[in-house]
């Protein structure tokens, strides 16, 4: 609470408290909710002893939900749309892209409703890199237009606590071997990892080339679409609001049962850490400790042959080391906690989900989901 304001009055932006982020993050973002002209902030000064309303431009109806409401209803409009370009990159512009160049007399091929291309090495190559990046840049590109979000608020960079990072590590290690033992089998998404290798004669640099830009590159593409923009965006509602509604936004654009649990798992906790450590870098080094874990055990179980005892006690060995790591730090010179924010908002959980996600692009964007989820389910049968 400011001093020069009394202590019963409600200001949404100025009483934001986000203790693990920099006053260069805290600065930024309340500059970006006080412009006039921005519609996807929420912004709201409220006198509980007062029947009057003011959200910043002119006097509205008593409730403040209602100015919230609109406001996330507007943000889950926009993002819906963003996610529908998402789905239309992935699943028609690279059908375009691949029909074109083969028009073109160039040699690759896709079937009609799969995603794996075949033909030349080196025109899928550059197909499979440009439609990845096409599909999370376009709608980032969207967002970033009509939000307008400053970098200091959509990618803060400085990690506040270094025990934090490393517990986030360890954490994502244990929960990467866990999920993938259970979901590598029956994965459609990491079938990305042979995508080179359906090609004619396979080009070991070009394969060493894509699984780079899959394990390192994309996870940062992937995490300044979610923890860049969308849930910078939605902390104004809420830190428990943002890591839900991210956490589902995950899950949807995945196409089995399978991956939308295990990277909805994922999401949630690089959510947590990117709170707890202030970074938006968090996430992106998280996301890629999870990719290498997925892209190692996906070729043990590809190549099970190939790969001994030794494989598994190299993978797993990181693991348990970083097990005892996690418990030592936990139990030794512990930090001086911080206690996480009590935001003001005026809409219950539900209510903020319901809102949210009721616009006709959102669920448009589940529907499309849910009928490429049971159109890959019926293609591996």
């Amino acid at each position: 609470m400011q001093n020069h304001r009394t202590d019963h009055i409600i200001d949404v932006v100025e009483d934001f408290q986000c203790p693990y982020q920099t006053d260069k993050y805290r600065d930024a973002l309340r500059k970006w909710r006080r412009r006039d002209e921005n519609r996807y902030a929420f912004r709201a000064t409220r006198n509980p002893r007062e029947s009057s309303f003011s959200d910043s431009v002119r006097i509205t109806e008593p409730s403040p939900s209602k100015t919230e409401q609109e406001v996330l209803y507007r943000l889950g409009y926009l993002i819906g749309c963003a996610m529908v370009l998402y789905f239309t990159v992935e699943n028609i512009l690279d059908k375009v892209i691949v029909w074109l160049l083969n028009a073109m007399g160039m040699d690759i091929q896709m079937l009609f409703w799969g995603t794996n291309l075949y033909g030349d090495e080196r025109h899928v190559f550059l197909v499979v890199v440009l439609i990845n990046a096409l599909k999370y840049l376009i709608p980032l590109a969207v967002l970033q237009r009509f939000l307008r979000l400053p970098l200091a608020v959509s990618m803060p960079s400085y990690i506040s606590s270094l025990k934090e990072f490393l517990l986030g590590v360890v954490l994502t290690m244990m929960l990467s071997v866990g999920c993938g033992l259970f979901s590598v089998t029956n994965s459609n998404e990491l079938e990305k990892y042979k995508l080179i290798c359906n090609a004619v004669g396979v080009d070991d640099t070009r394969m060493i080339l894509y699984t780079l830009f899959t394990v390192l590159v994309m996870p940062i593409l992937i995490e300044l679409l979610l923890h860049g923009v969308m849930f910078q965006v939605l902390r104004q509602f809420g830190d428990s609001f943002a890591i839900l509604a991210v956490t589902l936004l995950s899950a949807v654009i995945m196409h089995s049962l399978e991956d939308a649990l295990r990277i909805a798992i994922m999401t949630m906790t690089f959510s947590y850490f990117v709170i707890r450590t202030g970074s938006f870098w968090t996430a992106v080094f998280l996301h890629i400790v999870h990719e290498i874990y997925m892209f190692t055990l996906f070729y043990i179980e590809t190549f099970e042959d190939v790969f001994t005892l030794w494989w598994w006690i190299m993978m797993l060995l990181p693991c348990v080391i970083g097990i005892l790591v996690g418990v030592y730090m936990l139990f030794h010179e512990p930090e001086t906690e911080r206690s996480d924010p009590k935001n003001t908002t005026f809409l219950k959980m539900s209510d903020k989900c319901i809102t949210f996600f009721s616009s006709f692009p959102m669920i448009g964007t589940i529907v499309i989901s849910i009928v490429l989820m049971l159109a890959s389910a019926l293609l591996s049968m």
